[in-house]
């Protein structure tokens, strides 16, 4: 995917095009989905943020869980292309030639930052170029 040619009006359906649904993505991250209601888990939501001054242009990815607001859980990838950090909830990032991806899990058996980090570089950034 160039990300150059992302715009809100072309990304609908982008993350499941480029990732798969939710459960493919916390398979990936050796999560067992068998313990994990994946009914309550909303389909991806997808958003695109043009550069604003020194903040990054982010395409984003969301799928959020309908739970209780003290067990909320989600899945949330933001990628950016350039020097900026991507917009968003992150809480590992990782970077690749002109390209910087991040990502917040919230599960209850949430795995090691360097399993969120191996996504990122394996299964993410892989994926886009500027």
């Amino acid at each position: 995917m160039t990300f150059s040619k992302l715009t809100e009006d072309n990304v609908d359906g982008l993350c499941a095009e480029l990732f798969g649904e939710v459960e493919d993505v916390l398979r990936k991250l050796d999560l067992d989905v068998a313990d994990i209601d994946m009914e309550s888990y909303n389909d991806w939501t997808e958003a695109y943020e043009e550069q604003v001054g020194s903040t990054a242009a982010t395409f984003s990815c969301h799928a959020t869980a309908r739970v209780k607001a003290e067990n909320a859980e989600g899945v949330h990838i933001n990628v950016a292309s350039g020097m900026g950090d991507p917009r968003g909830f992150n809480q590992v990032s990782a970077r690749s030639d002109d390209m910087n991806a991040g990502m917040a899990l919230q599960t209850s058996d949430r795995p090691d930052d360097e399993t969120l980090i191996a996504f990122l570089d394996d299964d993410v950034l892989p994926r886009f170029t500027p």
